[in-house]
């Protein structure tokens, strides 16, 4: 039963109707072009599995080329977990793939980001941000493609708002164009809820992480989901009426100009500072605790 959309489905017409919701909306906001290769970023966790799987089903048709691509970010007893299922799930379907090592790649771990810092949470969000793109970038595919749904997209714009973040607020959209130095980045599950995306894993049976990462317990963005999911009880559609206003205006947000981005001194990477925020990390995490650098 779907509240929200007032109709029952079985088994197969669910997995119908998700899967073309899906394709609709990829096609309606332009995400990929024929002859695109796209980088499925996969996390092992439900959302990014379904989104490999639908992406899969859907490539002949949308005339794509699909990769994997998994990071290994050395958090204790639970990275070794879930790379172990993203590589699963990219054998199953014979989609070609790449393990990144974070500590081979850049010398260092989460684990190690969680003894200087408390909010792991949004440090990890740079670490996976940048490497991505970097990768993407350098093997030259023409999109990332992130397992962002549409309950996820609601808690950061809700947040936001909030903390009156004008800027952050006009970045929550399905896709983030490319620009000098930086990939298009896409989220195929924006207009797609948490619940459904957990029903079609169960109904298909999909292999993913069922833990959630250490470092995630007490996450602010989990309290604005809660609030959310409780206005929906009473407001089976306001999730979806939230999204529509966002995606398809967001006021004067979306027809903000961008500020030009300059180069990082280090790493070259694309950044607003002269040193970007992945590779401040990477300095504050080599100094020693008396001349740590706080970001």
């Amino acid at each position: 039963m779907l509240p929200y959309a007032n109709v029952r489905y079985c088994k197969t017409h669910f997995i119908e109707f998700f899967e073309n919701r899906i394709e609709r909306f990829i096609v309606k906001y332009k995400m990929v072009e024929p002859g695109d290769r796209v980088l499925i970023a996969v996390s092992g966790g439900k959302d990014s599995v379904v989104l490999l799987h639908v992406m899969w089903k859907l490539a002949d048709r949308l005339g794509i080329k699909l990769h994997g691509v998994t990071i290994d970010l050395g958090i204790r007893n639970y990275s070794s977990i879930y790379v172990a299922v993203s590589k699963k799930n990219f054998e199953k379907l014979g989609v070609p793939y790449t393990i990144i090592d974070l500590k081979d790649a850049f010398g260092f771990t989460i684990d190690d980001v969680a003894k200087r810092w408390r909010r792991v949470c949004a440090k990890c969000g740079i670490v996976k941000r940048y490497v991505l793109n970097k990768f993407a970038v350098e093997e030259g595919y023409d999109a990332v493609a992130t397992g962002h749904n549409l309950d996820d997209m609601m808690a950061v714009a809700l947040s936001s708002l909030m903390r009156g973040d004008v800027e952050g607020l006009g970045k929550i959209k399905p896709v983030l164009p490319a620009r000098e130095g930086l990939v298009k980045k896409i989220k195929p599950l924006a207009f797609t809820r948490e619940k459904d995306v957990k029903i079609y894993a169960c109904l298909n049976k999909l292999d993913v992480v069922s833990a959630r990462c250490p470092y995630s317990r007490g996450s602010t963005l989990d309290d604005f989901k809660h609030a959310i999911n409780m206005l929906e009880e009473k407001h089976p559609s306001i999730k979806y009426s939230f999204a529509r206003t966002l995606y398809r205006e967001q006021g004067g947000l979306a027809r903000m100009k961008e500020e030009p981005l300059g180069k990082c001194k280090i790493c070259g990477m694309p950044s607003k500072s002269l040193v970007c925020g992945f590779c401040r990390l990477r300095q504050a995490l080599q100094a020693s605790p008396r001349d740590r650098v706080f970001l």
